[in-house]
């Protein structure tokens, strides 16, 4: 692997943060730009250096994917998740943040913690109490968040935790670059009313919007809108429960199309297996709720 300008240059962000004295730096890219490729490159010039450095995220797809990214890298590494075995003879871990949690006193104090999907990291939150604590032991520890979404939709800041936000590229940048393919976009004409829906955290509360959407006529439209504009293509449902994401893989297999939904609770495995399948094109459409929401490559998806 090899940075692309623009990536180096937000590698280049993050180093003259530190060099300007702060601890904490925010790096800001869109979905797509390669931040995992960004910090994964940074954790072996780190490792450069002699330093101990632990990259957190909270999802197993996650893990498996900086795993990935920092063997490409050729980065040595251990994995702190359900079911590994620490190894402190390695200098650099991916960890589960949940799994971190339980396992503070075990873990050796990081030089560097780098936060994927860092709009989790505010004041309170597991990640929250996992920096808190690094904190304490080491004072001069130095953090690294990535994310697209620098806010909570609660209306939590991030001031807590970072004290400085690099910028990379926008959006249409990327596009311009080539680097991101140019999209269409197709909305519905009329729009589920939501109207009488209560708000929890500052989003929707899912329940009740899993009742209003989750509906064979609503489901049945995107169907017919997926068949009319881009037949048998690989697609992902973006669903609101896994209930809604099972439902509307069954009305996609009703009309013929080879169509599977994943969810957190299924066999790593078979989770694992149908992503495969999906990205080799076995199966047309992918559905979930959350899973493949935040920072998650999912092959199979082209212009």
């Amino acid at each position: 692997l090899s940075l692309r300008p623009y990536q180096s240059d937000c590698i280049a962000g993050l180093r003259g943060a530190f060099r300007d004295g702060f601890h904490s730096p925010l790096l800001v890219s869109p979905t797509g730009s390669g931040k995992t490729v960004m910090f994964s490159y940074l954790t072996g010039r780190l490792l450069e250096s002699a330093k101990r450095i632990v990259l957190l995220a909270h999802r197993e797809e996650l893990l498996d994917q900086i795993s990935r990214t920092l063997t490409a890298f050729t980065v040595p590494h251990g994995v702190i998740s359900a079911g590994s075995t620490y190894d402190r003879r390695h200098m650099a871990h991916v960890a589960s943040v949940f799994t971190l949690a339980r396992r503070l006193d075990r873990v050796e104090v990081p030089d560097y913690v780098i936060v994927d999907e860092a709009h989790h990291g505010v004041a309170g939150s597991t990640w929250g109490k996992v920096l808190a604590y690094w904190r304490e032991k080491n004072p001069k520890l130095r953090v690294i968040g990535v994310t697209a979404t620098p806010e909570r939709l609660s209306g939590e800041g991030l001031g807590e935790t970072f004290d400085t936000m690099i910028l990379g590229p926008t959006t249409r940048e990327l596009i311009d670059l080539g680097a991101l393919a140019p999209y269409r976009l197709f909305a519905p004409r009329q729009a589920v009313d939501l109207s009488g829906i209560k708000r929890q955290g500052g989003d929707f509360a899912r329940g009740e919007v899993a009742a209003a959407v989750d509906k064979p006529a609503i489901t049945g439209d995107a169907v017919g809108h997926y068949r009319r504009l881009c037949d048998g293509a690989p697609a992902v449902a973006f669903c609101v429960s896994v209930e809604h994401a099972e439902n509307t893989a069954e009305q996609f297999r009703s009309v013929g199309y080879r169509a599977m939904s994943i969810d957190g609770k299924m066999d790593r495995q078979l989770r694992r297996s149908i992503i495969a399948d999906f990205g080799r094109g076995a199966i047309n459409v992918l559905t979930s709720c959350d899973l493949i929401s935040e920072g998650f490559d999912v092959p199979g998806i082209v212009a």
